[in-house]
């Protein structure tokens, strides 16, 4: 009897080693493994884009520009823009190489380092300055010295000290955007680890933004990297008539927050109701560009000019689009105005819709 459990038991072993080494053929393998051929390095980065890689609920991975960072060369040092998986928000962030990662950071905030270090019980001093950032120049803690106290001098001794206590001194009060990139050997990909700097009870304290470390992939796919001024003036409307009041601009509106939905296939009427650039100036052109969920939609669109009355024209950046799939799809308006052969840009505008 044992004989015939210990043939069933090798039977057994025998075909799951058999499917291992079928799978393994097929390159469906179960399990981490190294990859010895892999050539990616953080030394030659400049001039790359990267994007998240999501990872979507039936296990499948969707790279999600939301979430994205370019990696550029600007007077002999290393750049990176990055969305922090902000809609509209792009930062920027200083590069360095520390051994074998891509530490990046934002520029330091020595004025508001400075007000955190003195509500937290801990003086403002070159010294303390330094503990934070050894990089700092005389500079910048002489400045960022200087003005934290006129503020500080501001609050100290008043009704508002404890609120800027407070404000000042608190765990989610981030002071400065730090990312790291480094190489994932066994899947030969990209890493980022996403932080932010605080400074609690006088101390530098590090902590992980919601993007967390998670995988990034290369994008070679024209991806949008201006930063979105104006999330106001760009409006998604029911009506295609540009409002003439605030009656109209109210009826017509729709706003997630406001319970106001369109459905795929139904037209969005976008309308900037701003006053950046709404009156032409004389011999100049104006047009713009958009973009859908940060890729190219349509580009060198022409803004309409409009007679509104008593000899007085206005401009109308105007565009009507639908939605073929449920979500939250952001639209960008980026918009130009050219006078005398020179072309400039005027504003970046953006509005996030809800499509059921």
């Amino acid at each position: 009897m044992n004989g015939k459990k210990t043939a069933l038991v090798m039977m057994s072993l025998g075909l799951v080693l058999g499917a291992c080494e079928e799978q393994s053929k097929n390159k469906v393998v179960i399990g981490r493994k190294s990859n010895p051929e892999c050539d990616l390095s953080t030394d030659n980065l400049v001039g790359t884009q990267w994007v998240l890689l999501k990872f979507n609920p039936d296990k499948s991975e969707t790279p999600d520009p939301k979430t994205r960072i370019k990696i550029y060369e600007e007077a002999g040092a290393i750049k990176a823009k990055y969305t922090v998986s902000s809609f509209s928000d792009v930062y920027t962030y200083n590069c360095t190489r520390v051994k074998d990662e891509l530490v990046c950071k934002e520029e330091p905030k020595v004025k508001d380092w400075c007000q955190a270090l003195v509500t937290g019980g801990v003086e403002c001093t070159p010294e303390s300055l330094r503990a934070i950032d050894s990089s700092l120049t005389d500079a910048q803690i002489k400045e960022g010295i200087e003005a934290a106290t006129k503020v500080i001098d501001k609050y100290r001794g008043t009704p508002n000290w404890d609120r800027f206590v407070f404000n000042n001194n608190n765990l989610g009060n981030k002071l400065q955007g730090v990312f790291y990139l480094r190489v994932e050997k066994r899947n030969c990909r990209m890493l980022i680890t996403d932080h932010y700097v605080t400074i609690y009870n006088g101390k530098k304290v590090e902590d992980s933004n919601p993007v967390g470390t998670n995988p990034i992939v290369r994008s070679d796919k024209e991806l949008l990297w201006e930063h979105c001024t104006d999330s106001t003036d760009l409006v998604a409307m029911k009506t295609p008539e540009f409002p003439k009041n605030e009656k109209e601009l109210l009826a017509g509106i729709c706003v997630p927050n406001q319970q106001c939905s369109f459905s795929t296939g139904e037209d969005v009427y976008y309308q900037y109701i701003g006053q950046d650039a709404r009156v032409p100036e004389n011999d100049c052109k104006y047009s713009f560009d958009l973009w859908s969920n940060w890729e190219p939609l349509k580009k060198g669109l022409v803004a309409q000019e409009v007679d509104v009355g008593r000899g007085k024209k206005e401009l109308r950046w105007q565009y009507t689009h639908q939605y073929d799939t449920r979500g939250t799809p952001v639209l960008e308006m980026v918009r130009y105005k050219t006078c005398n052969g020179k072309k400039e840009k005027v504003e970046t505008s953006c509005n996030l819709i809800l499509v059921q």
